[in-house]
């Protein structure tokens, strides 16, 4: 009987270490393979929720979404994509807040690219076993919770996913003396914009929430998006 129990305790054992690995393993296999889908050429959007477009793979779904963010599942697993239009993708700003939430975290790498501003963070919560993953390009972030075995798994779908997004500006109509300017384009990129304007030269735009704002020289239009 005693070596009945032995036996069982080893198998025990054996399931328990054979289930997770070390910190040293987390972080190396987490940087790895986030910093390749990071370099990769980005996959092609394939799905859309609002005005927000993204690769979706394989075993996940979208499950809702509003104006700036989309959730995300993969069975019992849920993540949250949130996207900052007014971030240019070279921002760090998601990045400086999130570390300002993890004091310690276990994982925290940066990328740069030209235009572009990367990063990988991974926090080990309080629950055994269990790990918050935050991965992001400038204003896009995508954040989850998971098991030790699965963060660089998930580190990398959630930076192919992260990267591929893009968003669509609606139509703004702007106002002006010398008539009315019509703008309907979509952008990949965050960053500012700037449009010819007939008989204007050239006009800035700035995409906010719920308005654009116009700078023709030092005058400043808000319009709001229809």
């Amino acid at each position: 009987m005693k070596k009945y129990f032995t036996g069982l305790l080893f198998v025990f054992l054996l399931f328990l270490f054979g289930c997770t690995i070390n910190d040293e393993e987390i972080q190396t296999a987490t940087i790895d393979q986030t910093k390749a889908s990071f370099e990769a050429k980005p996959p092609a959007a394939d799905d859309k929720s609002g005005s927000i477009s993204y690769y979706l793979p394989e075993g996940y779904k979208a499950e809702a979404g509003k104006t700036n963010n989309v959730i995300f599942t993969k069975g019992d697993q849920q993540y949250i994509l949130f996207v900052n239009e007014n971030e240019k993708e070279t921002s760090s700003f998601f990045y400086d807040t999130l570390l300002e939430q993890y004091k310690d975290p276990l994982v925290n790498e940066k990328f740069e690219d030209k235009g572009r501003f990367g990063y990988i963070l991974v926090d080990k919560l309080k629950a055994d076993d269990e790990y918050e993953v935050s991965a992001g390009i400038g204003g896009v972030k995508m954040t989850t919770q998971t098991k030790s075995r699965e963060v660089a798994d998930t580190a990398e779908q959630m930076m192919k996913i992260v990267s591929s997004v893009s968003f669509e500006w609606k139509t703004g109509l702007f106002q002006t003396g010398r008539g009315l300017l019509i703008f309907s384009r979509a952008f990949s990129d965050k960053s500012l914009q700037w449009q010819q304007g007939p008989g204007f030269g050239m006009i800035r735009v700035d995409r906010y929430s719920s308005y654009w704002r116009f700078y023709h020289g030092k005058t400043a239009i808000d319009a709001a998006i229809q």
